[in-house]
C-alpha cells in the first residue's frame, strides 16, 4: 500500500472509531484523583481529552491539578533530553517500551490484530511504570502541590507528601523580614520531600514535639 493511500486509509478507520465511552470512563477517572502526573501532560494530555469531551459534549472540569514532569525537568534540572525515556535513562530508571511504531496502530484499527492490541497494552504499563519512577525521582528536590498532610485531617508541619513529621533544616529570613523554616521528611529513604513552613506553624511544630515527648 502506498504511503498516501495508507495514510488516507488510517484517517478513514480513525473516522470510524468512536471512543466517547473511553473518554467518559477516563474524565471519571481524572475527577477522582487529587493530583494527575503525566509527562507534557498540560500541553497534550489533558487537551486531548478535554478536546475529545467538547466534541461529544461530555462535562469535564476546566483545571485539575496536575504533575508535569516535562515542566519539572526543564524548570528545575539541565538534562541533555527532556523526553521521558531519556530522562528515565539518565537516571539509569526503567526506559520506556517499544511500542512497535504506527504499524501498531495500523494492526489493531485494520488488522484487528489481538496481539498488536496485547503489545500496546505491553507499552503502555511500561510507559506508567517509567513515568512514576521519573516523579518519585524528582519529588524531593520539587516544590510540592498540594499538602496531603492536611488533606488527611494531618497538620502543616508534617510532611506534606507523606504525612510523617519531619526534622528541621535551616531558617531563613525573607527580605520583608518574614521567618520561612526549611523543614525535611523524617523517612529519607522512599520520601525525602523537603518542604519551608512560616514562623506560627513551626512554633506548632515545637510545641506539638514539647507535649509528645519527641526530640
Amino acid at each position: 500500500m502506498g504511503r498516501r493511500k495508507r495514510r488516507a486509509s488510517f484517517r478513514l478507520g480513525l473516522n470510524k472509531q468512536c471512543d466517547k465511552q473511553l473518554v467518559k470512563k477516563f474524565i471519571k477517572v481524572l475527577d477522582k484523583a487529587d493530583e494527575i502526573v503525566a509527562h507534557n501532560g498540560d500541553r497534550f494530555d489533558i487537551k486531548w481529552i478535554r478536546t475529545r469531551a467538547v466534541f461529544h459534549n461530555l462535562q469535564m472540569k476546566y483545571t485539575y491539578n496536575s504533575i508535569d514532569t516535562l515542566k519539572l525537568c526543564k524548570k528545575y534540572l539541565t538534562l541533555p533530553s527532556n523526553k521521558l525515556s531519556e530522562v528515565a535513562k539518565y537516571f539509569n530508571l526503567q526506559n520506556k517500551r517499544d511500542a512497535g511504531g504506527i504499524q501498531t496502530w495500523i494492526d489493531i484499527i485494520f488488522g484487528k490484530s489481538r496481539k498488536a492490541l496485547d503489545h500496546m497494552h505491553y507499552y503502555c504499563d511500561g510507559d506508567v511504570e517509567t513515568l512514576e519512577q521519573v516523579y518519585n525521582k524528582l519529588r524531593p528536590y520539587v516544590l510540592h502541590k498540594i499538602n496531603y498532610a492536611v488533606l488527611r485531617g494531618g497538620e502543616k508541619f508534617e510532611c506534606p507528601s507523606c504525612g510523617k513529621l519531619p526534622h528541621y533544616k535551616t531558617t531563613y529570613t525573607t527580605a520583608a523580614g518574614t521567618v520561612q523554616h526549611y523543614m525535611q521528611c523524617s523517612d529519607r529513604k522512599e520520601c525525602r520531600t523537603t518542604f519551608k513552613i512560616n514562623n506560627k506553624t513551626y512554633m506548632d511544630y515545637l510545641q506539638f514535639k514539647m507535649r509528645n515527648n519527641i526530640k
